[in-house]
């Protein structure tokens, strides 16, 4: 453990702690939205997110963000002897910040097709996720470095634009928004406002260990390139920025291209599709698989799956595993699923908990990874007894009678309308309401004859979220 009471180190080009504070409360200011409740800060204990948690706590207590909560989150990995330690020491500096602090468990990292250290960074994200409400803002300190050696790491790998892109400063991820303030900021900046407040901070031993690629690059490729070229680093956070800005055309590229190949959410069509050129192709699909925060394969991997989607017929059988996703065609569709669906969840049994408040009602279902949140929203929200509304997977009814249209449609034809290939429609979760099928996710209102009232009034509400391990979120507005 480092501590700031040592004396102090101020390099030249370094901002002041009174500028960087300005920056960082005016960044913070125009990237929030309005709709956040709470403003989490990831804290691992090292500089950066120990100088990130001081100075958002400075910006609170100046209120210059108001009406916002602050919050920080430690992820225990336990794969260091001194985690308990760490951990401790993170509780140490929340007490004296005055700032609520939790801790989150890792049990055991699951490398589900990635890397051990891509793994990690997943199952970190995942518990951040957990843990925040829709538009939460999580805060994490990479710094200026951080960001040089991001962007020549990924060009020794060979990345493309987006790759070499490195690190956004401010990124939608799910249903929360991250934020990097720092990555502008030279560590030395960083260090210099740590010893000037005697601020405590870790140095992981892991990162000498030079076994791990971007250690080696740190601490036996960057060294002598500082010391002939000091500004190095700003010059590659340059390069990098000018690679987000060649790689945001692509992206708008294949968000033309997407509504031309009408893809929809998890699927798209191979015929529309096979009228682009090779690159298009490409782009689009790295742009889809990125949508679904997936590591993107390698340049020769997805000129494979290019080159066959090119040319496989519309009734072929392409499948083609994408990390812990599966390509897979379904005649003229092409499906974006989680291998995870492939598990038989037919017939289980999942634990409820439901929470009923004044006009609200919230249901979770919880099943291994599965996990599925209802939210009904009504003023007669009181009239819907508690063991009424059940979720299952699968239909056991042939057709439905559609009230408003006096007609019956079969379950076989919803499902057809709506593109659902046959292997994908035993794994949609559906709502019941006394054992009549009401709803299925992904698909919509079945609009039957028998609803309750509170059920039918228009001014009620139902989303259904449905997810596996962090995974293909569906959320319906039924009414």
């Amino acid at each position: 453990m480092k501590s700031g009471g040592g004396g102090s180190f101020i390099a030249n080009k370094n901002k002041s702690e009174k500028e960087l504070l300005e920056d960082v409360s005016n960044f913070l200011n125009q990237n929030i939205p309005s709709e956040t409740r709470t403003v989490w800060v990831g804290f691992s204990g090292g500089l950066d997110s120990t100088v990130l948690l001081y100075l958002i706590k400075q910006i609170f207590k100046q209120k210059k963000i108001k009406k916002k909560y602050l919050q920080a989150i430690h992820i225990n990995h336990n794969m260091q002897s001194e985690a308990v330690q760490w951990e401790q020491h993170c509780q140490k500096v929340c007490d004296d910040l005055n700032i609520s602090l939790i801790v989150e468990q890792v049990s055991s990292i699951q490398a589900n097709g990635y890397g051990l250290e891509q793994a990690a960074r997943e199952e970190r994200f995942n518990l951040f996720e957990k843990n925040m409400e829709e538009n939460d803002v999580l805060c994490l300190g990479h710094h200026l470095q951080d960001q040089a050696e991001t962007f020549l790491f990924r060009a020794i790998r060979g990345s493309g634009l987006h790759g070499l892109a490195a690190m956004e400063s401010r990124k939608q991820r799910g249903t929360f928004v991250l934020l990097k303030p720092f990555l502008g900021t030279d560590r030395k900046t960083l260090e210099m406002i740590a010893r000037k407040n005697k601020l405590e901070w870790i140095e992981d031993p892991s990162n000498n260990i030079n076994n791990f690629d971007r250690n080696f690059l740190r601490n036996e490729i960057f060294k002598p390139i500082r010391s002939r070229w000091h500004d190095i680093d700003s010059r590659f956070a340059n390069v990098a920025d000018l690679c987000r800005e060649q790689a945001g055309l692509l992206n708008d590229l294949a968000s033309e291209d997407a509504r031309m190949v009408k893809l929809s959410g998890n699927n798209l069509s191979i015929e529309a599709l096979q009228q682009l050129s090779a690159g298009r192709i490409r782009n689009l699909l790295t742009w889809w698989f990125r949508s679904e925060n997936l590591q993107i394969p390698s340049r020769l991997r997805v000129t494979e799956i290019q080159q066959t989607l090119s040319t496989v017929k519309l009734d072929g059988r392409f499948e083609q595993s994408i990390g812990p996703y599966q390509l897979r065609q379904s005649g003229r569709q092409l499906f974006l699923i989680p291998t995870e669906l492939s598990a038989n969840i037919q017939n289980q049994l999942f634990e409820k908990n439901m929470v009923r408040k004044k006009d609200y009602l919230q249901l979770n279902y919880s099943f291994a990874g599965f996990e599925i949140i209802i939210e009904l929203k009504s003023k007669d929200i009181g009239n819907i007894p508690d063991n009424s509304i059940n979720i299952k997977f699968g239909i056991d009814q042939k057709s439905i009678f559609f009230k408003n249209h006096q007609f019956h449609k079969t379950i076989k034809n919803i499902f057809q309308e709506n593109n659902i290939p046959i292997w994908l429609r035993d794994k949609f979760p559906c709502l019941y309401y006394e054992e009549v099928v009401y709803a299925i996710c992904g698909v919509g209102n079945l609009k039957q004859e028998r609803q309750t009232e509170a059920l039918v009034d228009l001014t009620t509400t139902v989303v259904v979220k449905w997810g596996l391990s962090g995974h293909f979120k569906i959320t319906d507005k039924i009414f």
